[in-house]
């Protein structure tokens, strides 16, 4: 994706090659050698003697001598992740049967990293489902303090009005005018309240 490549892991015979693993090597035609050909490409490439064989590319040689060199793409589903090489300083230490073991085993490998891909892909939405969750049963609890302070702060008013209606119709029937204008009064500060309670 970058146009480099980072070399995972870089080994000669048993040991892991200090300064080589996790090195990054440019995918660019020029710079990129045979494994960056087997990339690009997304075909395996078995070289017999690197100083005696046509190669596709120009190979600059680090270190010791490399006579045969063997490379296979690793092909997930969207195409080429990686590849898989293997060098020896003999020349043709590697046949058509070598180059079929290596494709199997990158094969495998190939399988292994998108399978590993796909989990940490995965996990990753877990993980961001699991916060949307949280903050929604966070926003939920907000939403329940709010209505139970709407509730009994609406309560307090509805209270009063019902009240003052119950001692309205009393003082009505009884034909106390003065009463029923107070109660009038007191019913009307309960709706007010209400309506500033309503409009915050």
């Amino acid at each position: 994706e970058t146009g480099n490549l980072q070399l995972t892991l870089a080994m000669e015979n048993g040991q892991v090659i200090p300064g080589m693993s996790g090195a990054q090597i440019s995918l660019a035609e020029s710079d990129s050698g045979l494994i960056g050909w087997v990339i690009r490409s997304g075909q395996p490439l078995l070289v017999g003697d690197i100083q005696q064989d046509d190669l596709p590319v120009h190979v600059r040689v680090h270190g010791r001598a490399i006579r045969t060199w063997l490379g296979v793409p690793l092909m997930g589903r969207d195409g080429v992740i990686g590849a898989i090489a293997v060098q020896s300083a003999q020349p043709h230490a590697y046949d058509d049967d070598h180059r079929r073991l290596l494709e199997s085993l990158a094969g495998q490998v190939a399988i292994a990293l998108e399978n590993a891909r796909l989990f940490s892909d995965l996990q990753n939405e877990l993980n961001e489902r699991k916060k949307l969750i949280d903050e929604l049963e966070n926003k939920n609890s907000e939403l329940e303090r709010f209505t139970y302070t709407v509730s009994h702060d609406l309560k307090s008013p509805l209270i009063t009005i019902a009240g003052f209606v119950g001692f309205l119709e009393q003082d009505a029937l009884a034909g106390n005018m003065e009463r029923v204008r107070e109660d009038a009064v007191y019913i009307n500060d309960a709706v007010a309240k209400m309506q500033r309670l309503l409009s915050e």
